[in-house]
């Protein structure tokens, strides 16, 4: 049963589910006692933007800080990494540029070294874009290049991200 609630986090938070109902989703994941720590924070991060869709800053702020930190403390690398990229488009909803660009350049620390290519090319795409948001067009296109051959043609998270920050 974990391992099935744990698969439709993401898809929860990214398909077509109202934000309102992942609050509520994630909840109930935190306040069971037969979660490991990996999952809970996971529900947690998951929450903060879910809550930063909803407008909730103060909420949104307080998980994605409690997450994080635990990420931290547990050094949980990757999935620090992770919670960088969703954190960071939270970050980004909120009109909170320079916290996004902390978060993504966090994971980009995390990811980059590794060669991995399908959370950077998310992540380096949403970095460009909270980049140009900014009116810093030249890093912005710099992480967008940098999008681009790393991209699959069928992520269309990552494409989008980074050929909406070229556009701008």
């Amino acid at each position: 049963e974990l391992r099935a609630l744990s698969s439709v986090l993401r898809p929860k938070l990214w398909g077509p589910t109202p934000a309102r109902e992942v609050v509520e989703f994630c909840e109930r994941i935190l306040a069971r006692d037969d979660v490991n720590i990996s999952f809970r924070l996971h529900a947690l991060w998951i929450r903060a933007v879910a809550d930063a869709l909803l407008g909730d800053e103060e909420s949104a702020r307080e998980a994605a800080q409690r997450a994080l930190a635990q990420l931290e403390e547990y050094d949980l690398r990757l999935q620090r990494g992770l919670a960088a990229v969703d954190v960071g488009f939270a970050f980004r909803h909120l009109g909170d540029l320079d916290g996004a660009e902390a978060e993504l350049r966090r994971g980009y620390d995390v990811f980059n070294p590794l060669g991995e290519r399908g959370v950077l090319s998310t992540l380096c795409g949403e970095l460009a874009t909270v980049l140009a948001l900014a009116a810093r067009f030249d890093e912005a296109e710099a992480f967008a290049n940098e999008a681009r051959p790393i991209s699959a043609p069928d992520d269309f998270d990552a494409q989008s991200r980074w050929r909406t920050a070229l556009a701008r």
